[in-house]
């Protein structure tokens, strides 16, 4: 299949109610864990390479492996089931979550990386159970001493209050940050960046591309801070 970005795109733009459609569905067991996948790919350029890896990737029982086009069939119909949709619309919307969604957010993993080791940091990748059971994108140390745990997020997951299926989104953001400090001892923060201007949203005090969690997110899933 060739991805068609426009496309896909487009029937995101169509169908912006779709969310609570859309959050019953996306979970690993259906989709598997796409940024773990990412980085298993060797973090792909394009959206069409990592599709190819994606749909090719299917050891039958293996939880950190893609799904068979045939896979995102299903998922695509289950949508429309839920949504009245057209087939069409439901795959490209599904195709949208799954490969632009997936290779857009990689590409500021990759950026995140760069910026790091600029300042003589070291960058280890979570395996697959850091990240699903974590939420951990990205490892910090110096000196071979881990200071921090990342998550790494767009603009928008901060954006409004009013989507109940954001805020649970952000809550199990939280709920995965708490295990993560248990677990390691050390903090964890997020970045956030910004599709709009391709760059990491500083903080307007601290002027640091890291922001503490309770500064942005309450434990109800309400974002407490405007992102300008």
């Amino acid at each position: 299949m060739v991805i068609i970005e426009a496309e896909l795109r487009e029937a995101q733009a169509k169908h912006k109610d779709w969310d609570e459609a859309w959050h019953k569905l996306n979970n690993m067991e259906y989709l598997g864990n796409c940024s773990y996948l990412y980085r298993k790919y060797g973090c792909p350029e394009t959206y069409q390479e990592f599709y190819n890896k994606y749909t090719t990737d299917t050891e039958v029982g293996a939880i950190d492996s893609g799904r068979s086009q045939e896979c995102l069939d299903d998922i695509a119909m289950r949508l429309k089931e839920l949504t009245d949709g057209s087939f069409k619309d439901c795959i490209n919307y599904t195709l949208k979550k799954v490969v632009l969604d997936t290779v857009d957010g990689g590409k500021y993993e990759r950026l995140f990386n760069t910026t790091m080791t600029a300042y003589g940091l070291d960058i280890v990748e979570p395996t697959y159970y850091e990240d699903s059971r974590y939420g951990i994108d990205k490892k910090v140390y110096l000196d071979g001493r881990l200071l921090c745990c990342i998550q790494i997020k767009p603009k928008t997951f901060f954006i409004g209050n009013k989507n109940e299926w954001l805020k649970i989104e952000r809550r199990n953001a939280i709920y995965k940050i708490d295990k993560c400090s248990d677990r390691y001892q050390v903090p964890t923060y997020f970045v956030i960046y910004d599709k709009a201007s391709g760059d990491f949203v500083k903080h307007p005090v601290s002027r640091k591309i890291t922001w503490k969690p309770e500064t942005i997110l309450d434990n109800y899933g309400n974002s407490q801070y405007n992102i300008k």
